[in-house]
């Protein structure tokens, strides 16, 4: 069974981490840099899927919440959307 909201992109992160150092508890160690080549398509699509991830786990439900998951909840969206700012500001390269 595939879980679904926030506890899945999290999952996905976490079985996804190997491949290119992505994990939402630490984007690539924040030390690490990689870079890719994308398509404004390309790009367009994973500002989307970002804006859903956060969506995801703002509507999560959490029915006993405590501080340390409403913390965790908070820190994770304030790296998705550094993340998105981050990609937003990429310099456009345009190849001939």
């Amino acid at each position: 069974m595939r879980r679904v909201g926030a506890t899945a992109a999290t999952d996905i992160a976490r079985e996804h981490s190997g491949n290119a150092g992505l994990s939402l508890s630490g984007l690539a160690g924040m030390n690490e840099m990689f870079s890719v080549e994308l398509t404004k398509e390309q790009r367009d699509l994973v500002l989307q899927g970002l804006r859903f991830v956060r969506s995801s786990m703002m509507l999560d439900i959490n029915d006993l919440p405590t501080s340390e998951s409403l913390q965790e909840r908070s820190s994770d969206c304030r790296r998705v959307n550094e993340l998105t700012e981050h990609i937003n500001r990429a310099q456009v390269l345009v190849h001939s």
